[in-house]
């Protein structure tokens, strides 16, 4: 068979990519690493993919029982390890994680429903009755 021409192959690896694909968020322990949230992590989520990620700067908070977690203190054996293991995971189960992700997503962590989080932590900081300086 003559070979493919270069853009139509191209194609076809991207069509299999997006369709196994499951987005990756490894973050190693560094200092402060529990005061700074991957916002790429939503992104991820939204794609409706399940996610690897490390359990870390509140990663877990966010996708619960749907993430796929990978041991940062062993983050090279642990990471390989799972990519081969969600290889053979079912694909329909790795959708219902995805689906669940990305609706906890559009519910739970829309604009309206962080700036009513924001609002009641704020009214929650106790009020300093002279000036701080």
């Amino acid at each position: 068979a003559p070979p493919h021409p270069k853009g139509a192959k191209q194609q076809g690896k991207k069509a299999i990519y997006r369709k196994k694909f499951t987005p990756a968020n490894p973050r190693l322990p560094f200092l402060g690493r529990d005061n700074s949230f991957p916002s790429k992590l939503f992104e991820f989520v939204m794609t409706g993919k399940a996610v690897v990620s490390t359990k870390a700067c509140g990663v877990e908070h966010v996708l619960r029982e749907d993430g796929i977690y990978v041991d940062f203190n062993d983050l090279e054996r642990s990471l390989s390890s799972k990519i081969r293991e969600v290889s053979d995971m079912d694909r329909s189960g790795l959708e219902r994680r995805g689906s669940r992700g990305r609706q906890r997503i559009v519910t739970e962590y829309n604009w309206d429903a962080q700036a009513r989080r924001m609002v009641a932590f704020l009214e929650g900081v106790p009020k300093s009755r002279s000036p701080v300086l």
